[in-house]
């Protein structure tokens, strides 16, 4: 392992080589100088969105024709997306989620759950940065457990209505496109998915609200949504109610939860360069290569902490 670059960057092997480098530029280039603004003004800049759609990090599909959605296709895009994220999450965690939030949970079960026909125009807009969709599932008072659910679908002619309050919901405000859970109104232990889109529905039926102030990642925004008889139609309900509704969201939701990992091991990643840069220009001097012996050894046991958790991220 070699400590000339900080530490040794254990992502980018993951990529393609031409991705790599362009991500490499993003990240120095664009996004380290953007990190501290982000932060404070908790918003991304539009021109942040901008470089992550061209360097295709949006519904990312490693096989664009559609025709081998197979088991080995989802792990190398699992695979692909946690290198992204990681090295991502060493400048800015929260852009980090961006991509993330663009790539699974909600954009998992798109692609899997719904039709062809109807999902390839929709991941077609999220791939192009025409719309972002979100995941609305906590709401005030109980987060996401579930058995509290009180947003309910109603059946009506051609589809659903949706009704009830979500809160901290991620990037509500940029996001057209909202992945509701809910519960059937008429089948209480009956839960599904509905994917409302915000551009077809007058501003009094979906109402953002209640930004959050936080500390911590900061950039993309939490809000409380609440939803008035917002009509869903039967092609866009991604999972229908039933008793199994709530275990098929969660494989996608569980995707998710490995991805914060890669995130979270991106944030450390990041932290350790970061200390290993500020010891060698501290001892930047004649005696520099015996005072950094300490250092280097306390990083090498971190970062070998570091490599056992990616091995069990990759496991789970």
């Amino acid at each position: 392992m070699s400590y000339s670059d900080g530490v040794s960057k254990i992502a980018e092997p993951c990529l393609p080589t031409s991705l790599a480098c362009a991500l490499h530029q993003f990240l120095y280039d664009g996004l380290r100088l953007a990190a501290g603004e982000i932060d404070q003004a908790d918003e991304i800049p539009e021109e942040i969105y901008e470089r992550l759609v061209d360097m295709g990090l949006f519904a990312h599909d490693p096989n664009p024709a559609g025709d081998d959605e197979s088991e080995e296709t989802e792990s190398t895009r699992q695979r692909f997306l946690h290198c992204v994220l990681q090295e991502i999450a060493t400048i800015s965690p929260a852009v980090a989620k961006a991509v993330m939030d663009q790539n699974m949970g909600q954009i998992g079960m798109i692609r899997e759950y719904l039709p062809r026909e109807v999902s390839a125009p929709l991941l077609d807009e999220i791939r192009t940065g025409q719309v972002q969709a979100c995941f609305a599932m906590t709401e005030p008072h109980s987060g996401s457990q579930l058995k509290t659910l009180q947003t309910s679908a109603r059946r009506v002619p051609g589809g659903f209505e949706i009704s009830g309050v979500k809160d901290w919901i991620t990037g509500a405000h940029r996001r057209q496109l909202m992945a509701v859970v809910a519960r059937d109104q008429d089948a209480p232990q009956s839960i599904g998915l509905f994917l409302l889109d915000r551009r077809g529905l007058p501003p009094a039926i979906v109402q953002i609200s209640d930004r959050k102030e936080k500390l911590g990642l900061r950039g993309l925004g939490e809000f409380t949504v609440a939803f008035d008889r917002a009509f869903c139609p039967d092609e866009m309900v991604v999972i229908a109610p039933s008793g199994s509704g709530l275990r098929q969201i969660m494989k996608h939701y569980n995707f998710k939860r490995c991805a914060q990992a890669a995130i979270a091991h991106g944030i450390s990643l990041g932290a350790l360069r970061a200390s290993i840069a500020y010891g060698r220009d501290r001892f930047a001097h004649a005696s520099g290569r015996d005072a950094m012996r300490n250092v280097m050894s306390t990083a090498a046991n971190l970062y070998c902490e570091m490599q056992a958790g990616t091995e069990l991220r990759s496991w789970a």
